[in-house]
């Protein structure tokens, strides 16, 4: 996924796609989570996610969601 400066591997959780497929001109909700590292994000910036180097899909983030498990989820906590 690219947001601004953040370039970094997504997983994708939920997409309210029927198809459970994404192809020019659908629309959906996607629920992303990152691979790696959390990322700071706010609502309203614009979002752009591919698939290797196809691009898949653009749009904007429109709510945040804190999946945090533990406090040792995150590098510096715990």
């Amino acid at each position: 996924m690219h947001v601004q400066a953040v370039r970094q591997t997504v997983r994708i959780i939920t997409m309210d796609n029927p198809n459970g497929v994404l192809r020019t001109g659908d629309r959906a909700t996607v629920t992303f989570e990152f691979i790696s590292t959390p990322e700071y994000l706010k609502e309203g910036m614009k979002l752009l996610f591919r698939e290797g180097k196809t691009k898949v899909g653009e749009g904007k983030v429109s709510q945040m969601i804190c999946r945090l498990t533990s406090l040792g989820d995150y590098r510096g906590l715990g």
